[in-house]
């Protein structure tokens, strides 16, 4: 059989409109399909978004229980304020400690240190005494020798105001 040019091009025409009506029908399923999917995910997200919402009242209503079993009790016992100074002053000695490194690096000169290199300026390096540091700092200004004791003191008298404070602000918080 021989085949003409017409009948070529009809053929060719026919299969053309056939492949175009199968790729749109396809085309057309894919998208039902697509739609489909989008609409299970977006009912997926909505119930996360209501479970993230029931979890987050679920923890309020546990920290306000927690709040009024506290005030119930009245008083917070002193083992619990020795845990909230320790934790606070914890909390407050990292803090201290990263100005120190961002100011002066990470090591600083202490006041024992400081003393040291002011005897050895005024007196010579310990290296030609028989003393140590700390006996040499002690003598180093005679007569005030019990400076150290009215120093202690100072010190005690500045912790315990430091703790009381300490102990305010975090109840107050705390309330």
């Amino acid at each position: 059989m021989r085949i003409t040019k017409k009948y070529l091009q009809r053929i060719i025409r026919e299969e053309v409109s056939r492949l175009a009506e199968d790729s749109i029908s396809d085309e057309l399923d894919h998208l039902r399909k697509n739609i489909d999917d989008d609409k299970e995910h977006i009912d997926n997200l909505e119930k996360d978004i209501d479970d993230d919402r029931e979890e987050m009242e679920h923890a309020h209503e546990a920290e306000k229980e927690k709040n009024e079993s506290r005030r119930r009790r009245g008083r917070l016992s002193k083992a619990s304020i020795r845990r909230i100074v320790r934790e606070t002053i914890d909390e407050d000695d990292e803090k201290k400690d990263e100005e120190l490194e961002e100011t002066h690096g990470a090591y600083h000169q202490g006041y024992d240190a400081r003393e040291d290199e002011s005897l050895g300026m005024r007196h010579g390096p310990e290296a030609g005494y028989e003393e140590d540091e700390e006996a040499r700092r002690d003598d180093s200004y005679g007569a005030w020798g019990r400076r150290g004791l009215r120093s202690e003191s100072r010190k005690r008298k500045a912790l315990k105001r430091q703790l009381a404070k300490t102990i305010r602000e975090v109840l107050r918080k705390r309330r």
